[in-house]
C-alpha cells in the first residue's frame, strides 16, 4: 500500500457527462446528489448527479487568473473531504499528522452547453486511486461539494459509510 501522504499528489480522473433540458426549474447554484460508489481493489468511483440552472460548470485550461489562479481555492471545482467515524453517529475530518485534512480536490473541464439554453443535468464520476482510505480506519465517508464559475457553492452531500 502507498502511504497516505502520497494521496495528495496522485492525480485522479474526473469524468463529466452532461445533458441539456428544455425547461429550467433548476437553481443557478449547482446541486449535487449522491448516486452510488463502486469500490474495487485499485480505485473508488463516486458517482454524483448534478444540476445547474445557468450551466456555468467547469473551467477552461486558460482559466488561471483570479479567482481561478493556481494558488486559489477556486482553482479547483470539485472537493472531497475524508471523514472518519468517531462514534455511532458522529464523523470528523481526518487530520494527516494532526495538521492537514485528507482531501481530494479536482478541476474538471468546462461543460457549458452551446446555445441559448444553458441548463445542465448529468452525472459526474470522481475516481480516487487506491488506497482511498487510511490504514487502520474501518469506517469512513466523504463530504463532497462543487463550485461553479460564479463561485456558487453547492450544498455538501455525503457518501454512505464505506467500510
Amino acid at each position: 500500500m502507498k502511504p497516505v501522504s502520497s494521496l495528495f499528489f496522485i492525480s485522479a480522473i474526473v469524468l463529466v457527462m452532461a445533458s441539456c433540458r428544455k425547461e429550467s426549474s433548476f437553481s443557478n447554484t449547482p446541486e449535487l446528489k449522491f448516486k452510488e460508489y463502486v469500490a474495487t481493489s485499485d480505485s473508488l468511483k463516486i458517482v454524483l448527479e448534478f444540476t445547474d440552472g445557468d450551466g456555468d460548470l467547469g473551467l477552461d485550461d486558460g482559466d488561471t487568473l483570479a479567482p481561478f489562479n493556481p494558488s486559489s481555492f477556486a482553482y479547483n471545482n470539485l472537493f472531497l473531504y475524508y471523514q472518519t467515524k468517531v462514534n455511532d453517529s458522529t464523523f470528523t475530518y481526518f487530520l494527516k499528522n494532526g495538521q492537514d485534512t485528507v482531501r481530494f480536490w479536482y478541476r474538471y473541464k468546462n461543460i457549458t452547453p452551446v446555445g441559448q439554453k444553458k441548463v445542465l443535468e448529468g452525472e459526474l464520476i470522481a475516481s480516487l486511486p487506491a488506497p482511498y482510505s487510511v490504514p487502520g480506519i474501518d469506517s469512513f465517508r466523504y463530504e463532497i461539494f462543487m463550485l461553479d464559475r460564479a463561485l456558487n457553492r453547492s450544498k455538501s452531500v455525503f457518501t454512505p459509510v464505506i467500510k
